[in-house]
């Protein structure tokens, strides 16, 4: 499964918010939050999705594979449950 977000919509509060969590703190995406750094990270969510919106087809070129590839992808209304 591949999931592509395509923007982020929020107020400024949710802004500054995450302002103050990645970028001021000097938050480091290359650090994983586990004791022996070749343990598997296991992360598990749910999603519901409430609505298909749109089915599209995409096709684009990949320089690491030097071919065109053709993609499907799906817009929805979803959310993450607990």
């Amino acid at each position: 499964m591949m999931i592509l977000i395509a923007e982020s919509l929020q107020g400024p509060n949710e802004k500054r918010l995450l302002n103050h969590l990645f970028d001021v703190n000097g938050y480091n995406k290359l650090e994983r939050p586990v004791r022996v750094e070749k343990d598997p990270l296991v992360v598990e969510f749910s999603l519901v999705i409430q609505q298909i919106i749109d089915m599209v087809g995409l096709r684009y070129h990949t320089s690491v594979l030097r071919q065109s590839v053709n993609v499907n992808a799906i817009e929805v209304n979803a959310w993450s449950s607990n």
